[in-house]
């Protein structure tokens, strides 16, 4: 096994993942419950409708638990305007498990469904359709809000969830809205919010505010209430319409200026909707300092000033002694290694990004440039991000990220420990506040822009932060831990690996887990080998402690490697193909005899694999004792054969005499016996 580990370095990512392991779905869903105290309740959506609108409301039912019976009485709140037709099961959840109960009322509105088990096909933990209610709004209803909440209905129907037990295990339900429109125009504003940043004395870039009509009748607006300082163009039209709002800083002196103005309607319900504008009017922009804190280990941080120069070796150039590594991540990993700067692949730190700083002694960090505006925008790809934190003053999470949060799956921080906020289990959550100098990972269903509230910089940037973008490799799934594989020189039998192939890392699964393009001189950069997260349906690369094997240009080779913690830098040296001996694909596992046996100094053993296996070949001595492991790591379907050269596992000449060699695949095990004679 020639590789070798350059930094072995002990890491508290794990702990920063066990909170999301717990909050996101490594347990079943009835198990993740009894952890926290099983939640079984029903919810309902928020939706809109119009007078006259015939509405089919879905209302849905989460358990944690396995049950037996379920009853769910709901009423309207006011019911004068809505009118019961229907209620249906049909493709919920409980449709054909057991027997189903369900009524209406309409003196007041009322409704239930009664769900008991059969005894074989109690219903199992998950979230889903319990019933529909379709409902008609009254032609002459006004605009209003329903509430879609519980009621008793005489004599006995009274909600109640009940486990396998006959235990009572319902917890309160999450009531629905519907918020009644009328015919007449109504106007929705996005964004009714605006904050800006100006130099004294000149007026900031525009802002775009779209005006839609969320009611039928059309929306004809105009602009009132309008403040001196706020300039709004167009003043009137007919909703969609798009207008265009301008803080005019002239003659405003330096300060804060806060102040709203309405979109008016004679027809609309209501006749007015507002829009608050923020202004803050600075001198010309003034560089500024930030210190940051590092301590010996591991350090989460970012920053909100714009450096003069990105350059990772001027920004670090006072504190680079006590530097172990940094790592960055944007759409995949990259690492600097001040030892190994011809391998590093992080160059820049800019401050739209988080990043780890691995230290070796504790010290201050101090970057100077000008301050960024809070409300500068941040680019998020799906899935993975690490991102900077812009505000001076602490937020909540749902504050902070409320730009992004419907596409917020987790977000994870570290400060000296780990922290999770999940958006679905909020209570649940130890990550109480985002703050400055911290960087935070972000996992999102979807791509999209954070802004975090507050000012937003004078002219936006769009290539701010365009020098670092990493290279997702292809077929592999970035995760937030990893470790980095380099080298030069890099040798496959005795040659050179020529530049362009590539090198392929598998974990014992077979999954690939990293992926690298060999430079000149069989160079390869950092290049990560992502670990699984185990939170996740998907296997996206190795365990923690699991091994690690290789091929080369699609040929797997003998080397493997035990994957420790993330931080570790993996050195590649020299590797030995474990050739295929057959083009056609074996139908089962066999154990050929080697040859030339007996033999001197080296024999062949050939071996069948007819599916994707762990294959393990070792030879033993007489006495039991094993003296090589020959190969170790999981092969795809092939024929293949390894040569012994008579060596044990440190190199070393073994005596002549009779030696077994035995394979192991799965359940398949065989041994077989050869003869050494000099």
């Amino acid at each position: 096994m020639k590789v070798n580990a350059i930094k072995q370095i002990r890491t508290p990512m794990a702990l920063l993942l066990l909170p999301l392991i717990f909050l996101i779905g490594i347990l079943p869903a009835h198990t993740q419950a009894q952890q926290v105290g099983a939640l079984n309740y029903v919810h309902m959506p928020d939706t809109t409708a119009a007078n006259g609108q015939h509405l089919c409301y879905p209302v849905y039912l989460f358990n944690g638990d396995t049950l037996d019976f379920v009853c769910v009485p709901l009423t309207f709140t006011p019911g004068v305007d809505v009118v019961i037709d229907s209620v249906s099961t049909a493709g919920s959840r409980i449709e054909g498990l057991g027997v189903i109960t369900k009524n209406l009322t309409n003196e007041p509105p009322k409704f239930f469904v009664d769900f008991n088990a059969d005894s074989l096909t109690p219903l199992l933990p998950g979230d889903g359709l319990l019933m529909k209610v379709y409902i008609t709004i009254d032609q002459n209803a006004t605009a209003q809000n329903i509430i879609v909440g519980l009621t008793t209905i005489p004599p006995n129907v009274a909600y109640k969830i009940m486990d396998v037990n006959g235990n009572d295990v319902a917890t309160p339900i999450d009531e629905g809205l519907i918020q009644v429109t009328t015919h007449v125009p109504e106007a929705l504003l996005e964004p009714d919010e605006f904050w800006f940043t100006a130099v004294i004395g000149v007026n900031p870039p525009s802002q775009a505010m779209s005006i839609t009509n969320i009611g039928e009748d059309p929306l004809n607006w105009q602009i009132a209430d309008l403040p001196g300082w706020i300039i709004v163009s167009p003043t009137s039209g007919t909703a969609p319409s798009s207008v265009d709002i301008t803080p005019d800083v002239t003659g405003l002196a330096l300060g804060t200026y806060v102040d709203s103005f309405s979109v008016y309607s004679e027809l609309a319900v209501p006749k007015k909707k507002w829009a608050t504008v923020h202004l803050e009017v600075v001198e010309e922009p003034v560089e500024v300092t930030r210190c940051i804190d590092l301590v010996a280990g591991w350090n989460l941080i970012s920053w909100d000033v714009d450096t003069p120069s990105d350059d990772i070796e001027t920004i670090i150039a006072d504190i680079k002694g006590c530097i172990d590594a940094i790592f960055g991540f944007e759409a995949g990993a990259a690492t600097y290694d001040p030892d190994l700067p011809q391998f590093s692949t992080l160059s820049e730190l800019d401050h739209l990004h988080g990043y780890w700083f691995r230290m070796e002694c504790d010290t201050v960090l101090c970057v100077t440039g000008m301050a960024v505006p809070d409300g500068t925008p941040i680019e998020l790809e799906e899935n993975w991000n690490l991102v900077s934190y812009l505000p001076d003053g602490d937020l909540a999470p749902i504050d902070a990220l409320a730009s992004v949060h419907d596409d917020l799956i987790v977000v994870l921080g570290f400060n000296g420990t780990a922290q999770t906020y999940d958006p679905n289990e909020p209570t649940l959550s130890d990550l109480d506040f985002l703050s400055p100098h911290f960087g935070y990972w972000l996992k999102t269903s979807a791509s999209g822009t954070l802004t975090y509230p507050g000012l937003v910089p004078l002219v936006t940037d769009p290539f701010a932060g365009a020098d670092f973008k990493a290279v997702p490799q292809s077929g592999v799934i970035p995760t937030p831990e990893w470790i980095d594989m380099y080298g030069e020189g890099i040798i496959l039998d005795g040659e050179l690996v020529p530049a362009g192939s590539m090198i392929e890392v598998f974990d014992e699964d077979g999954n690939l887990c990293g992926s690298a393009t060999v430079e000149q001189g069989g160079v390869v950069k950092f290049t990560p080998i992502y670990f699984d997260l185990g939170s996740t349906p998907v296997d996206e690369g190795t365990q923690r402690g699991g091994r690690v094997n290789f091929s080369v240009n699609g040929q797997p080779v003998n080397e493997d490697y035990q994957i420790e913690q993330f931080g570790q830098r993996l050195q590649l040296g020299q590797f030995t193909s474990l050739q295929r001996t057959s083009a056609e694909l074996p139908t089962d596992f066999v154990l050929k005899q080697n040859f030339p046996n007996p033999f001197n100094p080296a024999t062949l053993i050939e071996f069948n694999v007819p599916k994707t296996e762990f294959v393990s070949l070792e030879v033993f001595n007489l006495l039991g004792e094993r003296v090589n492991t020959l190969v170790n790591r999981s092969l795809p379907v092939g024929s293949y054969g390894v040569t012994w050269n008579g060596d044990d596992s440190e190199g070393n000449v073994v005596p002549s005499g009779i030696y077994f060699y035995r394979l192991t695949a799965g359940d398949f095990t065989e041994t077989k016996k050869m003869m050494l004679v000099k």
